[in-house]
C-alpha cells in the first residue's frame, strides 16, 4: 500500500494496482456477476473513495500511519459481517456508487468518461469561481492525462 524512500536517496514511489472481482468478495454483490462493466466501475469507485479519504495529499499512496488513523479496517470488518453491502456507508455502498455513476453519466454528455468545464457548468450550484478553482487543480491534480478534463472513478476507463 505504501512506499518508502527508494535506494539511492530517490523520492517515495507509491503505486497501487487492483484486480478486484467485487462479487467474489461479498455475497451482496453477486448480482454483478452478469455485468463485468459495472464490476470494474464499482471496484474503481471503491478504490477512489478509499484513496480520497486516506490520501488527502494525492500522493497515490496509503502508508501505515494513514491506515491506522482511518476507519478502513473497521469498514472491512463491517463488510465481512454485514449481509447488505449498502449498510456499509463508508467506501463500499453499491447504492452510493450507483448514485455517483448516474450523476456522472448525466453530466458526461459526450460519454468520453471525462468531465470537462462545460460538463460541470450544468451544475447550477457551482459558480465560475468554484469552477476556476477546480480546473486550476488547486485541491487535487487531475489524473485523466487530458488537459482541462477530470476523470471520475465512477466513469470507468476512458475509451478511445
Amino acid at each position: 500500500m505504501g512506499g518508502g524512500r527508494e535506494r539511492g536517496g530517490g523520492t517515495a514511489s507509491c503505486t497501487y494496482t487492483a484486480s478486484l472481482r467485487p462479487q467474489a468478495f461479498h455475497p451482496g454483490l453477486a448480482f454483478l456477476e452478469s455485468t463485468p462493466e459495472f464490476q470494474e466501475k464499482y471496484a474503481r469507485t471503491v478504490i477512489a473513495r478509499i484513496f480520497y479519504v486516506l490520501d488527502p495529499t494525492a500522493r497515490r499512496c496509503i502508508d501505515a500511519r494513514q491506515l491506522r488513523r482511518s476507519n478502513l479496517l473497521d469498514a472491512f470488518h463491517t463488510v465481512d459481517i454485514e449481509e447488505d453491502i449498502n449498510m456499509v456507508n463508508d467506501y463500499f455502498s453499491y447504492e452510493h456508487f450507483y448514485v455517483l455513476y448516474c450523476k456522472f453519466w448525466e453530466l458526461d454528455t459526450d460519454h468520453d468518461f471525462l468531465l470537462s468545464r462545460p460538463d460541470l457548468n450544468k451544475l447550477t450550484d457551482l459558480t465560475h469561481v468554484v469552477l476556476d478553482r477546480v480546473f486550476s487543480q488547486a485541491g487535487r491534480p487531475f489524473t485523466s492525462g487530458k488537459p482541462g478534463a477530470a476523470a471520475a472513478a465512477a466513469g470507468g476507463r476512458r475509451r478511445g
